[in-house]
């Protein structure tokens, strides 16, 4: 399974924090970096994908990945997962209110 990278910057373009992720494709990592982006949307105000040496194009896919939702469902999981390992990380990002409040209601939601 290829392995991604996902950088996180803030409004002055510097790297506030960085995961690497393994998953299937292209599309599947756009969709997981998004959301990953959109928890850390406070202190975060873009981002770029990589995949080894190769720089993934996340800005025009939104007319490309038809089956955003459907992918959305199936990796929440691992989503999840990489939201607790940049809360933890030493990176700026992970001071991130918005992600530590993402975290929370997810994990409640889950709750019995």
């Amino acid at each position: 399974m290829p392995l991604y990278r996902i950088y996180f910057r803030n409004q002055h373009g510097f790297v506030i924090g960085r995961d690497d992720f393994p998953v299937g494709d292209d599309e599947h990592a756009i969709v997981i970096a998004r959301m990953l982006a959109d928890a850390c949307s406070d202190l975060c105000s873009t981002f770029e994908l990589w995949q080894s040496a190769r720089r993934v194009d996340a800005s025009a896919s939104s007319q490309i990945i038809s089956n955003a939702d459907e992918i959305t469902a199936r990796v929440q999981n691992l989503v999840l997962e990489r939201e607790l390992v940049l809360r933890d990380s030493k990176w700026v990002v992970a001071e991130s209110a918005r992600l530590l409040q993402h975290i929370r209601q997810v994990l409640e939601s889950r709750k019995p």
